[in-house]
């Protein structure tokens, strides 16, 4: 159950809704691309980027799919996998996408076309997230305590021990302002660098459950959500922690904050949650659809971009 958590983003929907990791390749070594779909926009999507460029969303059946007008219309990408597509990360123009089966994609034209740049020869295991610190250095994660490091631009990437003898399912990855390293995984575990990912600390965690989203907030903040409604907030960089009301018990995968400072959390059970003014409760936002939340992204004008079973779903939060 535990890694089904992780290899699936946290999505409930996803234990309704099967995806099979498929095959990166074929018999022939040939590429085998994912389909054009009129529907792609509305099938299951589990991972979302944004920049000032572009928004980009990926999920089941190798689906890409990007926009240049803050959300309005997308467009899908060619791409040669038909898996899971679990996360998704840009430099300017550069991107990199993780896949269930282990392969990371890399695309040079804003997303537009995909190549595959590496495919595990000794396992299957699945990567969950991936970020670069330039188009040159970058680092991917995933189930078991699987690590990858490349330093130049994904041309080749190298498999190192993440931490010690952990082999915990990492599931996120995000940089805090001053360029700290943070990982949130399975059982409450919690790990920073302080040096862009060579050497990792494990950090002290008031929570046992599994972890599934973080959010850098300014230079100190730290937001980390998981299962049963749990929110944690450290303001001095993971050091101490202290639990914010929720008022939900729904399995909570992503956080976003908008330009006015306003924080939103997303999770199954069709959950967005709003952040009140001094980060001490968390308020619910009925959702008219019945859908599992996987993550978030917010456009220029604030409007919210919900990516989960049902695609692609603009929310406007009225309060």
């Amino acid at each position: 159950m535990a890694l089904m958590f992780s290899i699936l983003l946290s999505i409930s929907a996803l234990f309704f809704h099967p995806v099979q990791a498929g095959s990166a390749t074929s018999s022939s070594n040939e590429a085998v691309f994912s389909r054009l779909s009129p529907l792609a926009l509305n099938s299951l999507l589990v991972a979302g980027f944004s920049n000032d460029q572009r928004m980009v969303v990926v999920g089941e059946r190798g689906h890409i799919l990007t926009s240049q007008d803050d959300g309005k219309n997308w467009q899908q990408a060619h791409v040669p996998s038909r898996s899971l597509i679990t996360s998704v990360f840009f430099s300017a123009e550069l991107g990199w996408a993780t896949t269930f089966d282990g392969q990371i994609l890399h695309s040079q034209d804003g997303g537009q076309q995909w190549q595959s740049q590496f495919v595990s020869v000794e396992n299957n295991r699945p990567l969950l997230d991936i970020w670069f610190e330039n188009p040159q250095h970058g680092l991917a994660i995933g189930a078991y305590g699987y690590f990858l490091e490349t330093w130049d631009g994904g041309q080749q990437w190298q498999a190192r021990n993440f931490y010690q003898e952990d082999d915990f399912h990492l599931n996120k990855m995000a940089a805090d302002q001053q360029g700290r390293l943070f990982v949130v995984a399975e059982a409450g575990q919690l790990y920073r660098s302080l040096n862009k990912g060579k050497t990792w600390q494990k950090l002290d965690f008031p929570y046992m459950g599994s972890l599934f989203g973080l959010l850098p907030i300014n230079e100190q903040g730290l937001l980390v959500v998981g299962l049963r409604g749990h929110i944690f907030y450290s303001d001095d960089g993971g050091e101490q922690w202290r639990q914010i009301e929720s008022g939900s018990s729904a399995l909570l995968s992503a956080a976003r904050q908008r330009s006015d400072g306003r924080i939103f959390v997303v999770g199954s059970e069709a959950t967005v949650l709003q952040s009140g003014a001094s980060l001490d409760r968390f308020e619910p936002y009925p959702l008219a659809q019945r859908m599992a939340i996987s993550d978030v992204l917010v456009n220029s004008k604030g409007q919210l971009i919900l990516i989960g079973e049902q695609g692609v779903v603009p929310f406007e939060p009225q309060r």
